[in-house]
């Protein structure tokens, strides 16, 4: 993982108390990039609702976590909307969040894209599909084709 979240100068990343994490923690879960430039309309929105599917996934005891990749040019921005995120963040201005939006090839804000435990990526933006499942779409992590078509299922019914 220290691949695609860390540096030559950086093996950490932070909490939204400001302590360092290291990236060897996240060893073995799943792991959301959230692309954001925050206090956008839509990442607000979206940021709010995955808060809610994040920790219902810590509930059930997924091994999944989140890191905040912020676009901002704007670290007071970036420190205001970061506090009240429950997940980690790569460090505000820190060059790898554009490698990683250019690496992802972001076509539109939010982007939260989806890594294996093996370090692989799985999806480069499930954001729609939590956009459309709304608080529900935890029940198809981690967005397989046969998860999906369980959560399609759920929504029909509903």
């Amino acid at each position: 993982m220290h691949s695609v979240l860390g540096s030559p100068t950086r093996d950490y990343l932070i909490s939204n108390k400001g302590d360092k994490v290291p990236i060897s923690d996240l060893e073995g879960k799943y792991v959301g990039l959230c692309i954001v430039v925050n206090g956008y309309g839509p990442v607000v929105q979206f940021t709010s609702l995955l808060a809610k599917i994040y920790e219902k996934l810590k509930e059930v005891e997924e091994k999944f976590e989140i890191v905040a990749v912020s676009l901002d040019n704007d670290e007071e921005s970036f420190n205001e909307s970061f506090v009240g995120m429950p997940w980690l963040a790569i460090p505000q201005g820190d060059k790898m969040c554009e490698k990683l939006a250019r690496y992802f090839e972001l076509r539109g804000l939010p982007t939260l894209v989806l890594i294996g435990p093996d370090g692989k990526t799985l999806n480069k933006n499930v954001a729609d599909i939590i956009d459309e499942h709304g608080p529900d779409a935890w029940e198809g992590f981690p967005f397989s084709a046969e998860k999906l078509e369980i959560l399609a299922e759920k929504a029909k019914a509903k």
